[in-house]
């Protein structure tokens, strides 16, 4: 059973949906998220069926990946490894209930200040 999901950016300038084959999310600590969104990068499977309206911007921050981001407000929207489907940015999504962390990526990069024995 797939979950259909809708999303959008902050300003409302993209709005999103897309079909995910689970409610998992990973938890991604490698130096791109954590400076593309201050923080570690929270997302989902691979979303299928995905629509998108609005302009959104893509950068390539290494050789193997796009991040796509709301090209009015900057806001995350997705991560997508080549010839893969896009991974949404739980944050993005309109409905964050019944997600649960199921991954975490680069702990080695994570602050200290991030205890994830004191707070999975």
């Amino acid at each position: 059973m797939s979950h259909l999901v809708q999303g959008g950016c902050l300003c409302g300038a993209v709005r999103f949906s897309g079909r995910l084959p689970t409610r998992d999310l990973a938890v991604c600590w490698c130096s791109q998220c954590m400076r593309q969104n201050s923080g570690p990068l929270i997302s989902t499977n691979q979303a299928q069926d995905v629509t998108m309206t609005g302009d959104v911007a893509t950068y390539r921050a290494s050789d193997h990946a796009s991040r796509g981001f709301c090209a009015a407000c900057g806001s995350t929207l997705f991560w997508q490894e080549d010839g893969e489907a896009p991974s949404f940015a739980h944050g993005a999504l309109d409905d964050r209930s019944g997600f649960r962390i199921v991954r975490f990526l680069h702990v080695d990069g994570r602050p200290d200040a991030y205890d994830i024995e004191a707070n999975p």
